[in-house]
């Protein structure tokens, strides 16, 4: 007998019943926080906002693993970027910029406006094994 369950959309869901999957999500038991791990993982990349502040929590258990969802939805959001850029371009691309979001889909949280040119390697700014002096005063 499997029964159809109805997952409310994120924003009907109750102050008590989020409070309860946090819980749930600290719970030492692998079987327990694995399957609220799915529940969250349903609702979709909204849980994100009522999870951050979680990653700051006391409880290591709770801290990592709702930095694990957010990251999960992090990964997956720069995969979907990633896999759109290469669809919308195909050979025709930007190296840089596919670098970029290549990037992003292992580390979500590069950023990449705060990247000095310096550490950007071109044929003015490179020798054999280093970054050129002048490249490394501009930094």
């Amino acid at each position: 007998m499997n029964a159809a369950v109805a997952i409310a959309p994120l924003e009907e869901l109750p102050e008590s019943q989020r409070s309860a999957l946090l819980k749930l999500l600290a719970d030492e038991d692998p079987s327990v926080h694995l399957a609220v791990r799915e529940k969250i993982l349903s609702f979709g990349p909204g849980v994100v906002q009522w999870l951050q502040p979680h990653t700051l929590s006391n409880d290591p258990p709770l801290r990592r693993r709702a930095q694990d969802i957010i990251q999960h939805f992090s990964r997956q959001t720069a995969d979907n970027q990633f896999l759109a850029f290469c669809l919308k371009h195909g050979e025709e691309f930007d190296l840089e910029t596919g670098a970029w979001l290549l990037a992003q889909t292992q580390y979500p949280a590069i950023n990449l406006e705060g990247t000095p040119p310096c550490w950007i390697i071109s044929p003015a700014n490179f020798r054999i094994g280093s970054i050129s002096t002048a490249s490394r005063r501009r930094c």
